[in-house]
C-alpha cells in the first residue's frame, strides 16, 4: 500500500504531467494575429475598400473570428475620397466598406 504522502506526490506528478504540456500548446502572443495578417496579405492582395478582395478578406475574418468562439458580423459603411486624375481634376468618390465586429461574453 501506498502511504498518503506517496499517493499525494503520484498525484502531483501526475497533474504536472498533464498540465504542462497543454501550456506548452498554446501560441505565444500575437502568434494568432501575425499568421492572420500574413494569410490576408497573401491571398487577399488589394483590399481597397469596396473591393472584391476587401469584402473576401472581411469574410473570412468573420469565419475565423467564428471558429475561435466569438459572435462575429460584417457591419458596412459609406465613405467618400477625393480622387485627383493625372490632369489634376478632383471628383468625390463613394465608397462601401467594410468592417468586422466580434465579441465574446465575459
Amino acid at each position: 500500500m501506498f502511504s498518503a504522502t506517496r499517493r499525494f506526490a503520484v498525484i502531483l506528478a501526475l497533474g504536472v504531467g498533464f498540465i504542462l504540456p497543454a501550456q506548452a500548446a498554446s501560441p505565444a502572443p500575437g502568434e494568432i494575429a501575425n499568421t492572420q495578417a500574413r494569410h490576408i496579405a497573401t491571398f487577399f492582395p488589394g483590399r481597397m475598400t469596396g473591393s472584391p478582395a476587401e469584402m473576401l478578406s472581411a469574410d473570412y475574418l468573420r469565419q475565423q473570428f467564428t471558429q475561435m468562439g466569438y459572435q462575429s458580423d460584417i457591419r458596412t459603411f459609406n465613405s467618400r475620397f477625393i480622387y485627383t486624375t493625372k490632369d489634376n481634376r478632383k471628383n468625390w468618390h463613394n465608397v462601401t466598406g467594410s468592417t468586422v465586429i466580434a465579441a465574446h461574453e465575459g
